[in-house]
């Protein structure tokens, strides 16, 4: 699950470089490493997801857990983690910013 997110922020950081607007980048990341992070998520899901109708209860529920836990991890990285991003960009300009302002005035 983690993964996801390393994915996601390494190009979002990338295309923040090359994108003046916070939301064109988060845009061109979605359209690049969010299908992947898709598809890889939808491949691994479904592997474990056919554990479902074993007869070992242990396994069909590691199955149930695991396709739920790729899917949650991914909704993470892709919806979360982009407003985490905002956020705490937004407060490191504030801060940046006050910092300027504060040592023109001395």
């Amino acid at each position: 699950g983690v993964d996801y997110s390393v994915y996601f922020l390494a190009r979002l950081k990338a295309e923040r470089e090359r994108q003046a607007c916070f939301a064109d980048a988060v845009s061109v990341t979605y359209q690049t490493t969010g299908m992947a992070i898709f598809y890889t998520v939808l491949t691994l899901s479904a592997g474990v997801l056919t554990w479902l109708p074993s007869a070992l209860k242990f396994q069909a529920d590691m199955g149930l857990l695991l396709g739920f836990l790729f899917m949650a991890n991914a909704i993470g990285a892709m919806i979360v983690l982009p407003a985490l991003v905002y956020v705490f960009e937004a407060r490191y300009e504030e801060r940046r910013m006050a910092g300027l302002n504060n040592t023109g005035d001395s």
